[in-house]
């Protein structure tokens, strides 16, 4: 059994852009540009709010696995979730 959140193949272009508040969408593309720079991969959107820059595959001792995002953010409408 995986994890609920996954990647998708939402351009985080388009995401960013689509967010409502212009500070938001400002931090949101250099928190992007801060995270491409430290980590070296490209962003994926991980449902429909994370972007997530590397991923890593994790399986527990049940017998659970999946994949994550390595690192990435949520700029969500109160505040950027790092």
């Amino acid at each position: 059994m995986a994890g609920k959140t996954a990647p998708t193949a939402v351009p985080v272009t388009d995401f960013i852009a689509s967010l409502e508040d212009e500070r938001r969408r400002g931090e949101a593309g250099r928190l992007d540009a801060i995270f491409r720079e430290a980590t070296g991969f490209g962003p994926v959107m991980w449902g429909p709010t994370m972007i997530g820059h590397g991923r890593y595959h994790y399986r527990y001792a049940s017998g659970r696995e999946g994949e994550a995002l390595a690192t990435g953010f949520s700029p969500r409408k109160a505040a950027i979730s790092i």
